[in-house]
């Protein structure tokens, strides 16, 4: 007869020694579902799972299948109960230092965007980048929030107390709104209303990471996902601008012209001095036989 009791012990010792190991070996399975059972971030889950949802998408890497380990290692590497400054420079001397992350500045590549791709190439844009790096804060409960402007997404500590920005373009440093009030021109009525320097919530980013997706479909003529991808992300996050201004490049491509004005319209009102924006609609306008304006038909890069 089996002794079930002493089965049952054995199991559990398995278990707690596997927690404590991080079951690394099952991390490395093909899909996200050990990642699942070991990172409990909701953006994790959400960025996980959005790899390889699209046709176009050509990362093919096992799905988060490093993260268990990277957020293991963060752990140790940033001790809690320290000050919000001192926080920082532990993370960011793990991510940028001990970890080697970097920053790309190649747009139009999949893996500088997708979570499986930065994690594989140790490289990644600001939205990349930032999907990473928030995931790690979700699970060392790191009140870290992810911050727009109309060119570029950054991060930024807000406890309620002290409040740094952190740029992951230059390695964690810190830069004050005003140098991006200034250097993009941000109006102020669109700070006011939050389209732009506010803390997103999770939420919300996702939406950056479906609109970039999009802008990558759009270059490969793929509109039908794009138009997609837009359309999520403007559900995750109305206020986001860039959207709707690339959804009208779309169909401005498409000579949808009606719904190209529309959608430039719509970024507009959220960013009234898009200078793209409203020069793109002049174009739509003139193709309608409506205004004569000249030719000013390009696109403005993603995040």
């Amino acid at each position: 007869m089996r002794d079930v009791t002493a089965e049952r012990r054995t199991l559990a010792l398995a278990l707690k020694c596997c927690i404590l190991l991080g079951c690394l070996s099952l991390a490395k399975g093909p899909d996200a579902a050990a990642s699942s059972e070991l990172v409990r971030s909701w953006l994790a889950q959400k960025a996980c799972a959005l790899q390889g949802s699209s046709s176009r998408d050509k990362v093919h890497h096992p799905r988060c299948s490093d993260l268990p380990a990277l957020v293991m290692r963060a752990r140790k590497a940033v001790p809690s109960g320290l000050a919000p400054s001192e926080t920082l420079e532990h993370l960011n001397s793990f991510f940028f230092h001990a970890e080697h992350f970097q920053a790309a500045f190649e747009l139009d590549k999949p893996e500088n965007l997708l979570i499986d791709g930065v994690l594989a190439g140790k490289r990644g844009h600001c939205v990349g980048l930032a999907t990473l790096y928030l995931i790690l804060a979700e699970e060392l409960g790191l009140p870290i929030y992810a911050v727009a402007t109309p060119k570029h997404v950054f991060l930024r500590w807000d406890d309620g107390h002290v409040r740094r920005n952190v740029e992951l373009l230059q390695e964690g440093r810190e830069v004050p709104d005003e140098t991006y009030i200034r250097d993009q021109k941000i109006p102020k009525e669109s700070i006011h209303r939050g389209v732009f320097l506010a803390n997103l919530s999770q939420r919300e980013f996702l939406g950056f990471i479906y609109q970039n997706r999009g802008v990558l479909e759009s270059q490969q003529g793929g509109f039908v996902d794009s138009k997609r991808d837009y359309r999520r992300a403007l559900r995750l996050n109305p206020k986001l601008a860039a959207a709707y201004y690339n959804r009208g490049n779309d169909e401005l491509k498409q000579k949808l012209y009606r719904e190209a004005i529309r959608d430039y319209s719509k970024s507009l009102q959220l960013y009234p001095t898009d200078p793209w924006a409203l020069k793109n609609r002049g174009l739509a306008w003139k193709e309608l036989g409506q205004v004569d304006t000249r030719d000013y038909g390009q696109e403005r890069q993603p995040f």
